[in-house]
């Protein structure tokens, strides 16, 4: 019933109240429209708003104790986001379509907490600062990452300026909206990481955030000339990941390890092109388009430049597959569809265990 689908999704953009105003709608609407399964954006593909709630909006000025300011409201909401997140920062700005440092500065006007960063995660959000569990070890695990590097490279070759820090502070931005966390900075690059913090889907949210930071880099340099230009790696690697109770962390030997692997991707690459290594295409080639690049004999892996939007289908590199071994299930489909040409209404059920090829 797609007007009542989009009837859903009407009220629920019209009942929460935007606590990021436009910035906040904007990356909302972004990340519905490139998850997004379908050509309409439903209800159920704003699942942030749905969880959250509207915001708490302020009752009318009563003379009776108790009564609940704006301030109020927004510190309860900002809690509220915070517990659903087990007061992770980076998943709470993730949720609002904020940066991290934006929501630190909310916390710190309206009161939630007057540290950064937090000294632990809290099962509840607190006003004032708790002591520091005791006796709790650090767990170590074998966890697939993501890690994305974007490198700012200015049109006329020159040094690094206002432009690229503008520029910088957007891609830091956009990576952090899609649930990436910054693991390396510096005046013209940023490494970033999928996967640290519990994220759905990692290699695809790395290669829609490269998308969007592509197509805002182009976007701004048509209105600035300065704005300097953007080259993006991507790469999947099996890394140690240390878990805490405040935190998790990639170790510090393994992530030096992938530097210059990264650096070697960009070589392969012009300004405003993305590539993904060889370990990361298994897990977008059904989603993106992916073009192989030639790198030379010298090296050992193969790279892939990512040159189109997320693709409907389930074939490799344009092509539906085809089913093997299933020719009496295509007879009784086949059967089927012409007794319903022939006016007989016909119910077919396809029921198979994952991975059998249903669609």
């Amino acid at each position: 019933n797609l007007p009542a689908e989009i009837g859903a999704c009407a009220a629920l953009l019209a009942g929460y109240a935007w606590p990021g105003n436009v910035r906040e709608l904007r990356n909302m609407m972004e990340r519905a429209a490139l998850f997004a399964d379908s050509p309409v954006v439903t209800g159920a593909m704003l699942e942030p708003l749905s969880a959250e709630g509207p915001y708490p909006a302020a009752p009318a000025p009563s003379s009776r104790a108790g009564a609940v300011t704006p301030e109020e409201a927004m510190r309860q909401h900002l809690l509220g986001v915070l517990e659903q997140c087990a007061g992770n920062i980076s998943h709470a700005a993730a949720r609002l379509g904020i940066a991290r440092n934006t929501l630190y500065a909310r916390l710190e006007k309206y009161g939630v907490r007057s540290h950064r960063p937090p000294s632990r995660r809290p099962s509840r959000p607190e006003t004032a600062p708790a002591p520091a569990p005791t006796g709790t070890g650090i767990q170590w695990e074998r966890r697939g990452i993501t890690l994305l590097c974007a490198a700012l490279v200015e049109p006329d070759g020159g040094s690094a300026g206002a432009h690229t820090s503008r520029a910088l502070e957007v891609v830091i931005d956009k990576l952090q909206t899609f649930g990436g966390r910054v693991e390396e900075l510096t005046p013209t690059r940023v490494v970033a990481s999928f996967g640290v913090d519990p994220v759905d889907d990692a290699p695809r949210r790395t290669a829609h955030a490269a998308m969007v930071i592509q197509k805002r880099a182009k976007r701004a340099r048509e209105d600035k000339s300065r704005t300097p230009g953007v080259k993006i790696g991507i790469h999947v690697a099996q890394v140690l990941v240390g878990r805490s109770a405040s935190r998790s962390d990639m170790d510090a030997d393994a992530q030096r390890a992938q530097g210059p692997l990264l650096d070697q991707l960009l070589q392969t690459i012009g300004t405003d092109e993305t590539v993904a290594s060889a370990t990361t295409a298994p897990f977008l080639e059904r989603r993106f388009e992916l073009v192989p690049i030639d790198v030379g004999a010298g090296s050992a892996d193969q790279a892939y430049r990512l040159t189109g939007q997320e693709r409907r289908g389930l074939g490799l590199w344009g092509a539906m597959t085809q089913f093997v071994g299933r020719h009496a299930e295509i007879e009784v489909l086949r059967g089927r569809l012409a007794a319903a040409g022939h006016g007989r209404g016909q119910l077919v059920d396809v029921v198979g265990k994952p991975g059998v090829g249903k669609s």
